[in-house]
């Protein structure tokens, strides 16, 4: 019991050391949660690719001091690259997705050079995030084909929807890739989520799967260009057993694989149809000074011809109301003739009334007259309004003319553009 009573103080002590350090602990960790929490607060983000919780290191600060160098890029005249346009538009044009492919070699340098540029696609800040694994080893290709088609099978029977799965019937598809061991090489793109600084740290690879993707069309270009085929293949749930099988670090991860080589002699494609240029650009918006000055004119000529149009009613609404008063003016005549047909013989009664019915008939026209006049002051009002709206609209577009030819003003100056590499 001495030797506990002696014990009990020394116990006390640690354990008001350990409860003050772990308070002390909990503090500091509310402290950095709060801090995070204002540090979103002031930054938030709106795309999860963009978030960087990589640290600045001196790598960073040489960067920012990139050398800057002038660039040229070769111009062409106008019907130089309308005609450029023409012949790249009808080599891309033949590019199908090809699934019977040759056996025959390819020179492995087209390969490389294909693959250098699809290297030369745009990234987010130039962090470059893409990987290509060429494979051209028969049993690599194969281990590769029987990875696919097993994950394929699974995904036609069970993942895929029947719709998926219908509407796949058409381009006579299913889980079986001979291409896969037929075609001379294999090139799989992979995308890095996350870069590995030399010091092992993260670091932050902004919108690497769209960067890829950009990469990957460059690709598809490129061995067009060269007269080779492929068909773009995105095996499902095939990724991480790949990416074991080629010996890939975990921050990579499969977004494409593409069969590469000549067309098979008896290879066939799904007879498809491209959607026309109204379809894929179906709104064409555009404000140069060509544009502002085309509908200027014509707004002009819109105003003359609504002035015409005024002239012509006005000159017709004149004539129609002389006309309604000489008809205003026989009616009153004949009725005058009525009065004094009492007083004449009968035969001059039966001629007054004829007159009489003639009066009545242009009676009629008169009314009828009256409410084409009537018409047409109301088309006049309409055109009136019509020509305040046009002349309101022509000055807008003198307004807008006078900003462009300021600008395309050779002594202005135009602010520096940046662009991402």
């Amino acid at each position: 019991m001495a030797v506990f009573s002696s014990l009990t103080p020394v116990f006390v002590a640690v354990l008001c050391v350990i409860i003050g350090f772990l308070f002390k602990n909990s503090r500091r960790k509310e402290t950095r949660s709060k801090q995070k929490l204002s540090d979103q607060t002031a930054r938030p983000w709106v795309d999860e690719d963009l978030q960087d919780d990589t640290e600045i290191s001196s790598k960073h600060n040489e960067e920012e001091n990139l050398l800057h160098i002038p660039y040229t890029q070769t111009q062409y005249s106008a019907s130089e690259m309308l005609e450029r346009s023409e012949k790249f538009y009808s080599l891309m044009n033949l590019r199908r997705s090809v699934r019977f492919i040759s056996p025959d070699p390819v020179p492995k340098e087209v390969i490389d050079n294909v693959i250098r540029t699809a290297g030369t696609a745009p990234s987010g800040a130039h962090t470059e995030p893409w990987t290509f694994v060429v494979v051209s080893d028969v049993d690599v290709k194969h281990k590769i084909r029987e990875i696919v088609e097993e994950e394929e099978e699974i995904n036609y029977k069970q993942r895929m929807g029947d719709k998926w799965v219908h509407d796949l019937k058409k381009l006579r598809t299913d889980w079986v890739k001979e291409y896969l061991d037929v075609a001379p090489y294999l090139i799989l793109v992979f995308k890095q989520t996350y870069g590995v600084l030399p010091s092992g740290k993260k670091r932050t690879h902004y919108y690497n799967e769209i960067s890829v993707s950009i990469s990957c069309g460059i690709l598809l270009a490129a061995l067009q260009n060269v007269g080779l085929v492929t068909v773009t293949t995105t095996p499902l749930n095939c990724g991480p057993q790949l990416r074991s099988l080629l010996q890939r670090p975990a921050n990579e991860k499969l977004l494409m694989l593409l069969p590469v080589g000549y067309p098979a002699s008896d290879a066939k494609v799904p007879d498809l149809k491209r959607k026309d240029l109204n379809e894929i650009m179906p709104v064409e918006m555009s404000c140069s000074l060509e544009k502002v000055l085309g509908d200027a004119r014509t707004l002009l000529e819109r105003l003359k011809e609504h002035d015409t149009a005024a002239e012509s009613l006005i000159e017709q609404s004149g004539v129609l109301s002389q006309k309604i008063h000489s008809m205003k003016e026989y009616t009153e005549e004949s009725t005058e003739y009525q009065e004094l047909s009492r007083y004449k013989p009968h035969e001059v009664q039966s001629q007054l009334e004829r007159i009489c019915e003639m009066g009545q008939v242009m009676r009629q026209a008169v009314q009828m007259d009256d409410k084409r006049y009537c018409s047409v002051k109301e088309r006049l009002a309409q055109l009136e309004i019509e020509n305040k709206e046009l002349r309101g609209l022509l000055s807008i577009s003198n307004t807008s003319v006078r900003p462009q030819r300021e600008e395309t003003n050779p002594a202005a100056k135009s602010p520096e553009k940046h662009e991402s590499s």
